[in-house]
């Protein structure tokens, strides 16, 4: 299968949180990652794939963001990446769910 997470380097690699995935291929599939306090979420078609918690701060703000790549691996994302948002919110299901709705 495929792993779905967000990756964190700090001083080594550790994922945030990670979840095995199987994706078909050639489908559009509408993702959401949400921080609500101390709780990452993750959501594949406004369906929530998994959640845990992790109280760190997010080292650097200002950092670059990598879309589709671990970095410091050749993992890299073989696909299509469209529309990406960032809110300085977390989003509720209702309004992952509108948003997923509005894209289809």
């Amino acid at each position: 299968g495929t792993t779905l997470g967000l990756h964190e380097r700090l001083n080594g690699a550790y994922w945030v949180i990670n979840f095995n995935w199987s994706p078909a291929i050639n489908k559009w599939y509408y993702l959401n990652l949400v921080r609500n306090g101390e709780t990452f979420s993750i959501y594949v078609d406004s369906k929530i794939l998994g959640s845990t918690v992790d109280a760190r701060l997010i080292p650097d703000p200002n950092a670059a963001i990598l879309i589709g790549n671990a970095e410091g691996t050749d993992n890299m994302f073989k696909g299509k990446i469209d529309n990406v948002r960032f809110y300085n919110y977390a989003l509720t299901l209702d309004q992952i769910s509108a948003l997923y709705h509005e894209g289809r």
